[in-house]
This record gives structure tokens, C-alpha cells and sequence, in this order.
């Protein structure tokens, strides 16, 4: 079975080594500082339209900026879970040619879509720090290439969905045996302490944060994050939060008894889940051993 450098934890480690217990405070925007700032390029630039869709945008053409510098100013606040992170996001948005404000490339006829915040051409990424549900971000990003003053490459963008990272909601104590211990880093990231008896021959579930959203159905696509474990090997088999990368899953194509487990949980919750071989499919690599997985549901997505 392939493994990485395990996240699992000795009970001795569980104090003084940067993991306790599970903190589920969502981020304010009002702590997030984007690195990008406002300036003339970009307060120039006029939009209309509704919140959520395709901005019309007037671009007083040409527009310069600095070499490889970026402007970006919030036309309209939003609210919820700032951008802070390689988050999964559904927007709108429109590229413009500042020099002579032609439109390169625009959702208008696919509709808001979501997108993986890392997943995005880099150049556009610091414009969209601390944005929330709502907001109307308006960019005005120079060439690296060029000499001096470059023309502009206009990006407006309406964000009509930002998913937090990880789990948040109310801590929920693990009542019942058989169950791993499971705590968390300040990002968020689950460690894990395997007891060392025999593994349970039955699914188990436990909800370690209960979130407040809507029960999860076989037809909802959702982004969660996840750590999955062997039980008998005492090691991480794989996990999402050393790329920080989430993952879109759907109930109906997940294993027998993580697909059980996870049906009914609440968005916004963390899932400890424990699946015995026999409701174990091929691909989930238990190779014998329960598996033992610890799922962060994000938030459902259209695809």
C-alpha cells in the first residue's frame, strides 16, 4: 500500500506539538489583508449590471500600470468567508485588453462556474484575496515582460460562492468506543492517534464539528478535504491538506461506507469515519485493514 510520511500522532505528541484541539471559528474579512491595493488604473474602470453576473464594464482606454504591478479596487462589498486560501470558488468574470478594451475572454456563456482559487492564472489570484460571496472585484494587472508602463489586462470578477477551507461549526464530543483520536493544527490540518487494539469489523461514524448547512443527498456534488488512514499500517494513505488542494466527490461514486457515513452530514462538518474491509471498494487501497478517514465537507458545488 503507498503511504506519505504519516500524520499520525503518539499520544505523547498531542500537547506542546502544534496540534490541539479542533478550532472552528470561521476567518473574518475584517483580519484579512489582501497584498494587492487600489489605485487610479483601477478606480477608473466603470462597471454595471447586477451583483453575480457578467459585469458591462467601460475601460478608458488606453490604460497603463506599472511594470508586473496590480491594482485591484472592491466595486461592491460581499459577505460570509473571505478568500484567504486555495479555496474553492464560483464566480463570473470578464478579461479586457486595457490598450484598447477588447474583451478576451468572459463566463458569459457558460455562467458563474467554480474554480479552485490556485487553479487560476497567478497574476489574478491577489485580486481576489479577502473577497467574499457578493463582491465585485475589479483588477487592472501590468506585463512582467514590459519595459516601464504596460498596458492593462482588465479582470472583473463576481463572486457569487467562496467555501471555507476547512471545517466549521460546533465541536461535538466522540461518544462511544473504537473510535481514533483525532486533533487539529492551526490550519486546520487532522492529526490522528490509532489505538493499538484490533480494528472495529463495523462501519463507525462519528461527527468530531457539526456545520450548520444542509444535509448532504447522493445527488449533491460537494468539495471536501480529507485525510485517509490504515488502520493496520498506521499510516496516511492520502490526504489533502499537504497540497492544500480540495477535492469535488459525490456520494454516489465514493465507497459503500464512506458514501453510508457521509449521507446526512451537515455542510460545515467534520466526519470521522472508520470503514471495516467488507464495505470497503477496490480503490479505496485497505489492502485488509479498516480504513479510517476524516473528512471536512466544504460545501456543495454545481458541476
Amino acid at each position: 500500500m503507498r503511504t506519505t510520511p504519516a500524520l499520525i500522532v503518539a499520544a505523547a505528541l498531542l500537547v506542546g506539538g502544534g496540534l490541539t484541539a479542533c478550532s472552528t471559528v470561521a476567518p473574518s474579512a475584517a483580519d484579512c489583508k489582501p497584498s494587492m491595493s487600489s489605485g487610479k488604473a483601477s478606480e477608473d474602470i466603470k462597471t454595471s449590471g447586477k451583483a453575480g453576473s457578467v459585469a458591462k464594464v467601460e475601460i478608458p482606454t488606453p490604460l497603463y500600470v506599472d511594470k508586473g504591478k496590480g491594482q485591484r479596487t472592491v466595486v461592491r462589498e460581499g459577505t460570509g468567508i473571505p478568500i484567504t486560501g486555495n479555496q474553492v470558488i464560483t464566480m463570473n468574470f470578464s478579461l479586457y485588453n486595457g490598450e484598447n478594451g477588447e474583451l478576451l475572454q468572459s463566463s458569459e456563456q457558460t455562467g458563474p462556474q467554480p474554480y479552485l482559487v490556485d487553479s487560476l492564472p497567478e497574476q489574478f489570484r491577489p485580486a481576489l484575496e479577502c473577497a467574499q460571496a457578493g463582491s465585485r472585484i475589479v483588477s487592472a494587472v501590468g506585463s512582467e515582460q514590459s519595459e516601464g508602463k504596460s498596458p492593462a489586462v482588465v479582470f472583473v470578477a463576481d463572486i457569487t460562492s467562496v467555501l471555507p477551507d476547512r471545517a466549521y461549526g460546533r465541536d461535538v464530543p466522540v461518544v462511544g468506543s473504537g473510535f481514533p483520536s483525532v486533533v487539529s493544527a492551526p490550519d486546520g490540518t487532522p492529526g490522528l492517534t490509532i489505538p493499538k487494539s484490533k480494528a472495529p469489523d463495523e462501519l463507525k461514524v462519528a461527527t468530531l464539528i457539526k456545520g450548520d448547512g444542509k444535509e448532504l443527498t447522493e445527488k449533491d456534488a460537494f468539495a471536501m478535504n480529507s485525510t485517509v488512514a490504515s488502520w493496520n499500517e498506521r499510516s496516511i494513505i492520502s490526504t489533502t491538506w499537504t497540497s492544500k488542494t480540495p477535492q469535488v466527490a459525490q456520494l454516489d461514486k465514493l465507497g459503500k461506507g464512506l458514501s453510508e457515513a457521509l449521507k446526512g452530514q451537515t455542510i460545515g462538518s467534520r466526519v470521522l469515519v472508520v470503514v471495516p474491509p467488507k464495505l470497503q471498494d477496490p480503490a479505496e487501497q485497505g489492502n485488509g485493514s479498516a480504513i479510517i478517514y476524516v473528512v471536512d465537507i466544504l460545501g456543495t458545488v454545481g458541476i
